[in-house]
């Protein structure tokens, strides 16, 4: 299986502006955003080239609006393909775009046309403004992210429902995308401080199985993420960690599904400076004189 711009040993690729990485294709690499460090893994089920798994990353600009996707696409195949496609044409159209409540109505009226009712999606969308440091965050029918709080030195999950017994106090959670193409999805707001750490990722980290059958679920993950303090930790370092448990609670097998971790670490840096020969780039490419 031949993985896309693997950088587990390389430094990692800094976001220029305009630029969107991402698709379905096994992937691990390290990324470096205005404001964020990011490192990417995803392994499609049974080691194939692509899965049902689709992230996306991308830059406005300015290099102000970093917006994220880790979503997850009923079956697998070429209809998969087909609405990855689709999926990345959104994100370029709405690259500029600070809020992002109208590429949720989009992504969801798009999907529900073009899966005719027959197949969903879930996923969790993400946007981080890096000049006032803050994050939109919208959760559709997926797994809740895992936020590690720098400040309390401690994990929590965002979204509602139950962590540990404890109602989470941040977000609320959305039911998937193509079930209803007049469901608005609510978003949510928090701020960032430098430290503070996300998890996006897919089913199979929660659905993973020990040998005995026992599901891990939200519950197993936030007890292992309780051993782990990401503080001086980079991305990939944190990343491993987290598969490296999870690997351990399957007794060494492979997982079951297509797998896919997003580790984001906030750096607390502002907006990014481009040159003039990015400036230019990033022109031509608004409007729609280059393609990107």
């Amino acid at each position: 299986m031949a993985l896309v711009e693997d950088s587990g040993s390389a430094e990692p690729h800094e976001m220029t502006c305009m630029e969107i990485l991402g698709g379905i294709e096994a992937t691990e690499r390290a990324v470096k955003c205005p404001g964020m460090d990011v490192w990417i893994r995803s392994r499609p089920f049974r080691d194939e080239s692509t899965g049902g798994d689709v992230h996306y990353l991308s830059l406005c600009g300015g290099g102000v609006i970093t917006r994220v996707l880790v979503g997850d696409v009923s079956g697998h195949g070429e209809h998969v393909r087909e609405y990855a496609e689709e999926l990345r044409r959104l994100v370029k159209r709405h690259i500029v775009r600070k809020s992002q409540r109208r590429f949720m109505r989009d992504l969801n009226r798009n999907f529900t046309e073009y899966a005719d009712l027959r197949r969903f999606a879930t996923a969790v969308v993400m946007t981080y403004l890096s000049h006032n440091r803050s994050v939109e965050m919208c959760i559709a029918g997926h797994p809740r992210p895992a936020f590690w709080n720098a400040g309390q030195r401690r994990w929590s999950y965002l979204g509602e429902g139950l962590a540990n017994g404890a109602e989470t106090t941040i977000g609320v959670t959305n039911m998937p995308i193509g079930v209803d193409e007049r469901h608005a999805y609510d978003t949510f707001r928090f701020p960032l401080v430098s430290g503070d750490s996300l998890l996006l990722y897919t089913d199979a980290l929660v659905e993973a199985r020990s040998p005995d059958g026992r599901t891990l679920g939200e519950t197993g993950l936030m007890e292992m993420l309780a051993a782990i303090d990401p503080t001086d930790m980079p991305c990939s370092e944190l990343g491993q960690a987290v598969l490296d448990s999870v690997v351990r609670f399957r007794g060494g097998q492979p997982s079951e599904d297509d797998e896919t971790l997003m580790v984001l670490k906030h750096t607390g840096t502002g907006p990014k400076g481009a040159g003039l020969a990015e400036r230019l780039d990033a022109v031509v490419k608004m409007l729609r004189i280059k393609d990107f």
